[in-house]
Parts: C-alpha cells; sequence; structure tokens
C-alpha cells in the first residue's frame, strides 16, 4: 500500500490498506497510511480517527502526532494542531516535516516571529524541502522584507537539487 501511495495511486493502495486493516486493525503503519488517503480526499473526520488509532498502537511516533496535526490545521483547529504538532516534536526534535508544518500553522495564525524560527528549524534539519522553503518565502514577503527575501531566493534555490532535465 506504502508504494502505490508514493505513486499516487490511492485507489489501488486504500484496497490493500483495507486487507491488511482487517487483517491487523491495530497496525500503527495501516492506520496512518489510511488516514493520510482520507486527508487527500478531504475526509478529516475519518482521517482524524486513523491517526488516533496510529497513536494508540504507537504513541512514540512523531510522524502519527504530525499528521493529526495537519488534520486539526485544514480543519481549523488550531489550538489542537499546535498541541499535536508539539506532540509530534517532544518524540523527535529533529522532524523536519513536524517543524515546516508547525511553521506553516502560525504563518496562518499570524504568528510571524514563531512562523519563521519553525520553518527555519526545519529547513535547518532538511535544507532540500521545497514546501519550507515556499512557506518562508511567502512569510517574508508578507512581512515586507525584501532585502531578505532575495537573499532566502537564492539561498533556497542554492538548497534544492536541480530538475531532471527533458530529453530532447
Amino acid at each position: 500500500g506504502a508504494l502505490l501511495m508514493e505513486q499516487y495511486k490511492f485507489d489501488e493502495a486504500e484496497k490493500y490498506l483495507k486487507r491488511a486493516h482487517d487483517l491487523k486493525p491495530q497496525h500503527a503503519s495501516v492506520a496512518n497510511n489510511m488516514g493520510l488517503i482520507l486527508c487527500w480526499r478531504g475526509q478529516y473526520e475519518r482521517a482524524e480517527t486513523c491517526f488516533h488509532a496510529a497513536i494508540a498502537a504507537r504513541p512514540d511516533w512523531s510522524d502519527a502526532h504530525d499528521n493529526l496535526g495537519n488534520v486539526y490545521r485544514d480543519t481549523r483547529r488550531w489550538p489542537q494542531a499546535e498541541k499535536a504538532y508539539h506532540q509530534a516534536l517532544a518524540r523527535d526534535p529533529n522532524n523536519a516535516a513536524a517543524w515546516r508544518d508547525l511553521g506553516d500553522l502560525y504563518l496562518k495564525m499570524e504568528r510571524h516571529a514563531e512562523a519563521e524560527e519553525a520553518l527555519r528549524k526545519s529547513l535547518a534539519l532538511r535544507p532540500q524541502s521545497e514546501n519550507a522553503w515556499l512557506l518562508l518565502l511567502e512569510l517574508l514577503e508578507f512581512m515586507g522584507r525584501t532585502e531578505e527575501l532575495a537573499a532566502t531566493v537564492r539561498e533556497g534555490l542554492a538548497a534544492l537539487p536541480d530538475p531532471p532535465v527533458a530529453a530532447s
């Protein structure tokens, strides 16, 4: 199922994950991956249930807490999202995705200094994160920090891998 998810074949992945869930409903990875598929489909209530199941099976799993935070963020339950992200980071302070997601939440909440701090922590851990660079650029532009914005664009482009060149 996870390989099919990486290929964006969600319908096929869901079939395999449902079978796996029937065999072992308390399996954390199955519940987490089902939750991701449901999020991508906008079925947040069901996704939330899956992430809670994943956390119940593996309370120390940072990614499941981060994913639950994303459900809360996307459904505008921002205090719960912040708590879930902090729980993710308490379990793994090097979770770059959780730092990025926390930064995105703070950006939405207009807590700009905290957003910048979280996004910079994310980029320190994973400098090739295009999404974190884009969020940081959005923040700097919103704050009118144009000189820093230009420097950050150059820094981000240097950190990102070159895109593949199309054959002619």
